[in-house]
């Protein structure tokens, strides 16, 4: 059965409550979930101003994108 986009952002927040606890102090973390195939689902969590979280979203991708190592 296909969980949806409540049970998916539920899990993200169990989640992120973990992570939370135990990132080290000046860190921050973003987490994404998605549902596979064309209709899929997607939600994200994230510590960050969703302005960095932006930033470091473009950023991300442009390093994805030229296959640089240091992702």
């Amino acid at each position: 059965m296909r969980a949806n986009l409540e049970q998916a952002e539920n899990c993200a927040r169990d989640i992120g409550r973990i992570i939370k606890k135990s990132m080290p102090e000046g860190w921050g973390f973003s987490l994404v979930l998605f549902s596979f195939g064309e209709d899929g689902l997607m939600t994200y969590l994230s510590s960050g101003q969703r302005e960095d979280c932006i930033k470091m979203l473009e950023e991300l991708l442009t390093k994805i994108k030229s296959n640089e190592r240091n992702v």
